[in-house]
């Protein structure tokens, strides 16, 4: 993944993360029908969800300050709340090829969004993994034990 730039590694984290959605939130999100019972507060809940899947191997910044978990759940939010209700609702189909086409739609704004607003910084923290596979000194087979 440190070999994509920012903007790929965003999508690519996107399309995972509504790709592994529960079911019942994307149903909640699609509606049963174009713009009939749509429930928009589980946008904050998928926000919720996708937005830490950024900060480990990303860095975000707003100008000289860096940008908090919450700034980017909300920015997140907003864009998952201006997907139309046609589109919304195709994540919710049993048609595998269009969830996919709304997925890789959705993942491209968020993308496209957040490399637009913010200054997005790929972090190599092949150092971190290592310590915490490792229980925090050496690699775990110099140790003899896996950290959980």
């Amino acid at each position: 993944m440190l070999s994509d730039t920012p903007s790929q590694t965003i999508f690519n984290l996107t399309a995972d993360g509504l790709a592994c959605e529960r079911p019942g939130v994307l149903r909640d999100y699609a509606g049963w029908s174009v713009g009939k019972r749509r429930k928009l507060n589980v946008c904050r809940f998928m926000a919720e969800r996708i937005a830490p899947r950024y900060m480990f191997p990303l860095s975000f910044r707003y100008g000289d300050r860096p940008v908090t978990s919450d700034e980017l759940i909300a920015e997140l939010e907003r864009i998952l709340l201006e997907v139309s209700a046609e589109r919304a609702f195709l994540m919710a189909s049993k048609d595998w090829d269009q969830r996919q086409i709304v997925r890789r739609e959705i993942a491209e704004a968020i993308s496209k969004r957040l490399v637009g607003r913010f200054t997005v910084v790929q972090v190599d923290n092949s150092e971190e993994l290592l310590r915490r596979s490792s229980g925090g000194s050496g690699t775990w087979w110099e140790t003899g034990q896996m950290a959980p």
